[in-house]
């Protein structure tokens, strides 16, 4: 996809939406497991990192399995791509000399559904695959941290990270004295509104999944 003639490509945010392969209820109750589980974790590290020794596919799925009730068998690999179902082609933003904003929109797959995610980077040039991965890794942080933000509560600790996370949440941190600069990595962070935060916001509740006849 090319970048609109009136604007300059460095000003554009690339798009990309990501489709996981689970069912809305499964990823609700996946997500606490997945994330307290140091076997699940470590394999994940181990398969987003290209100069590590390649996790065994073969027990990763056994334990993934194992937290999300289902078959094996029904279990994607590491190398069918894990828990990503789908993405979107690439759509591309950005605001005119107006404030106006505009998205060119890329194809997105035969899914009926929302997607999960999206990417939302500008353009930069990565010095390897490694650090492109690194980079996407913790701006998917840090969308988690304006989420957060967003509910007047601090996020936990392992989201205290500066950099861009959502698009339109550094827009509200660039233009509103009223949040520090979460989205520049070099800003000095005056609070992380621990002060507003309940004791147990980071308690995850999930409802079970309701029973169907056989």
């Amino acid at each position: 996809m090319s970048v609109p003639n009136e604007i300059q490509p460095a000003d554009a945010v690339y798009q990309k939406d990501v489709y996981v392969g689970l069912e809305e209820q499964t990823l609700g109750s996946l997500v606490g497991d997945l994330l307290g589980n140091d076997d699940v974790m470590a394999a994940l590290g181990r398969a987003i990192d290209p100069t590590a020794a390649r996790p065994d596919d073969a027990a990763f799925s056994a334990t993934l399995a194992e937290i999300t009730g289902k078959d094996p068998a029904d279990v994607p690999s590491l190398s069918d791509g894990c828990l990503l179902e789908a993405v979107s082609d690439l759509h591309v933003h950005w605001d005119d000399a107006a404030g106006q904003y505009h998205t060119q929109w890329g194809e997105q797959p035969d899914i009926e559904r929302d997607p999960h995610a999206r990417i939302e980077i500008f353009e930069f040039d990565p010095d390897s695959i490694v650090e492109l991965k690194c980079q996407i890794a913790r701006h998917l942080l840090c969308q988690v941290r304006d989420c957060y933000l967003g509910m007047g509560i601090a996020p936990p600790e392992p989201f205290r990270l500066l950099s861009a996370g959502h698009h339109g949440a550094g827009t509200g941190y660039e233009h509103y004295e009223f949040y520090d600069r979460y989205h520049d990595p070099t800003a000095e962070i005056s609070t992380w509104y621990e002060e507003y935060t309940p004791d147990d916001a980071y308690e995850l509740s999930v409802p079970p999944a309701a029973e169907t006849e056989p």
